[in-house]
């Protein structure tokens, strides 16, 4: 009963300064509780599932094994905007998280759906998220260096010393979705070596192992139901819908630009700063990208089959949806 698991659920909620725990035993939320129907129950536990909190292993898989599709929540790589996509294109059907590929499989869900991401753009996207995210507390924030540039530098020497390696999740063995800022990684911030490879491999979404396999990720990502291009966000949502449920939605056709204005999906941006990897030296890329070796293969293998994902969708519609200078803007790793 999703009521025996939901007292026992351990959430968090956003309080002045930081994170504060609290069990659904709590009289102020059980009175709330006692009140509702199990349906109702499994909504609000599905509401907690959406916040950076702690949950236990258990009640997640419980919650999620009850939708079609896993949408894999890689962080940074626009998951929650995605989950939001596909729930106004598909329904309620998918159920999203920041966890593992291996989750899927686990969940015998066999319909798995993936957003990656540009791996230079990813990595600054997890700084900015440190330093000025809303959801993020000031104590945090503190701890961060001060540049972007400092931050990677930071961790081309963590990375050379071995400390990017091993399992940072915190000692409470069952629970599956943590925030950032409750693990050991280095700065209470994201750990940005070949993150992307790392969750498309992993069993545990903070235990990175000592060698990426990338080769593993890409055949992984070759058998997901879909693969969706943060860049192109707008030609993902519009590839989501033909290839889940055969259709094109009004604004799919990018050589009509009104019709192409008129497309509306939700973005999340969580108040972060705005940023562009062009304000910063090739010497600051480059070092971003010796951490991201493995991401990079990964992308350019992605992008490779969004490209015939995408031709095929054109041809089976007959409306160009992916144009060309986004094409070309894709290719750029």
């Amino acid at each position: 009963m999703l009521w025996t698991l939901g007292v026992s659920l351990i959430v968090s909620e956003f309080a002045q300064g930081g994170y504060a725990l609290r069990m659904l035993q709590d009289p102020i939320l059980t009175k709330n509780l006692q009140e509702l129907s199990e349906q109702k129950i499994s909504d609000v536990i599905e509401q907690m599932l959406m916040q950076p909190g702690v949950v236990p292993l258990e009640l997640l898989m419980r919650v999620m094994s009850e939708k079609q599709y896993y949408s894999l929540h890689i962080p940074k790589a626009a998951g929650i905007s995605f989950s939001g996509a596909a729930n106004k294109l598909l329904g309620p059907q998918a159920a999203s998280s920041e966890g593992c590929y291996s989750w899927s499989e686990n969940l015998k869900i066999n319909k798995t759906l993936l957003m990656l991401r540009r791996p230079v753009d990813h990595v600054l996207s997890m700084y900015y998220h440190c330093v000025s995210s809303k959801s993020v507390p000031n104590f945090f924030k503190k701890k961060m260096p001060k540049t972007f540039g400092e931050w990677v530098h930071n961790w081309t020497d963590i990375q050379q010393r071995g400390g990017a390696v091993g399992d940072f999740s915190p000692n409470n063995g069952d629970m599956a979705f943590v925030p950032t800022m409750r693990t050991s990684v280095p700065f209470k911030c994201y750990n940005p070596v070949n993150m992307q490879v790392q969750r498309m491999t992993c069993q545990k979404p903070y235990n990175y192992p000592l060698h990426a396999d990338e080769n593993l990720a890409i055949r992984n990502m070759q058998s997901a139901a879909f693969v969706g291009i943060v860049e192109a966000f707008h030609e993902s949502a519009c590839l989501l819908a033909a290839k889940m449920i055969g259709k094109l939605p009004i604004g799919c056709n990018c050589e009509n630009q009104d019709e192409w204005a008129k497309f509306s999906m939700p973005k999340i941006d969580h108040g972060v700063q705005h940023h562009s990897i062009t304000n910063y030296p090739e010497e600051v890329t480059n070092a971003v990208n010796k951490l991201v070796e493995g991401d990079r293969q990964l992308y350019q293998a992605s992008v490779a089959r969004f490209f015939k994902d995408m031709d095929d969708v054109e041809r089976e519609h007959g409306v160009k949806v992916l144009c060309e200078s986004t094409k070309q803007a894709l290719i750029r790793t």
